[in-house]
């Protein structure tokens, strides 16, 4: 059975290929940092990404994609209260959007708030299939992650299993 730090690394990153899939939208005069960023957390340094984004952040608040790298960055730093606001703030911009739903669920799993991340869990599996599998093969192959990626609803099943 995987820990539950390395299964929720696991959902985080593979909530972050789903991200990072989508279309990169044009940053005024910070697209080049906002590119430097996403490179930064796909190598995964983590700290770099957080700042660069942070920048980013800063100039384009309404930049949904720079809002999710700040958050996922602040995730793997284990800044999560950081990560808390940042989720808070993408979920008032887009309330049914599924995967900042699983990104708090992981917030909410990670400080042992379990039935809130259940709760945020079957929300986040109700409204994206993608979230539900995980990460594809080309996602995976295109980020050397040779293991598959656990999804929401394995989560979200493990811990209706244990409450």
């Amino acid at each position: 059975m995987r820990s539950k730090t390395s299964l929720t690394a696991a959902l985080s990153a593979a909530l972050m290929a789903i991200v990072a899939t989508a279309e990169i939208r044009t940053l005024s005069a910070r697209s080049d940092t906002y590119a430097t960023a996403t490179s930064a957390y796909a190598v995964g340094n983590f700290a770099r990404a957080e700042r660069l984004f942070a920048v980013v952040a800063r100039e384009n608040p309404d930049h949904i994609r720079t809002l999710q790298g700040l958050a996922m960055a602040q995730l793997q730093n284990r800044e999560i209260e950081a990560a808390r606001a940042s989720v808070a703030a993408l979920i008032a911009k887009e309330p049914s959007n599924a995967c900042h739903l699983a990104v708090r669920g992981i917030l909410n799993d990670i400080a042992g708030n379990h039935r809130s991340a259940v709760a945020d869990y079957a929300n986040a599996a109700a409204g994206c299939a993608a979230a539900n599998r995980g990460a594809t093969w080309w996602q995976r192959m295109t980020r050397d992650v040779h293991a598959h990626t656990p999804a929401v609803a394995k989560r979200l099943a493990y811990l209706r299993r244990e409450l």
